[in-house]
């Protein structure tokens, strides 16, 4: 339980330094070694959706115009939410952000 703490602060520290691959990195590791956790897995969504541009302002999501979209990092982020989702059925949070992430990819 300590190392994995320890590793979800570090990835943490990547993400907030914008190092998203290496966040990226292990948040997968740690959520393959447990699909429950769920801040694990947000955060990973996070990264996914960084990686394309994908950000909130104002209540609203975008993809700023100077950014380029990756589907990929759009389908894996939408999973990892889809796997929080499994655990707890009514957030609001992350039913949010799937439709976010829908909206700004075209995907609805």
């Amino acid at each position: 339980m300590i190392r994995r703490a320890g590793a979800f602060k570090k990835a943490v520290g990547y993400y907030d330094r914008e190092e998203y691959d290496k966040a990226i990195e292990i948040f997968e590791r740690i959520v393959k070694d447990n699909p429950r956790e769920v801040d694990a897995r947000y955060n990973l969504a996070l990264c996914y959706m960084r990686k394309i541009g994908i950000y909130k302002q104002e209540d609203e999501w975008f993809i700023p115009e100077d950014k380029s979209i990756d589907e990929v990092y759009a389908i894996r982020a939408i999973s990892e939410l889809n796997g929080i989702l499994d655990l707890k059925p009514d957030d609001e949070e992350t039913l949010e952000m799937i439709k976010g992430i829908k909206k700004v990819m075209d995907m609805e």
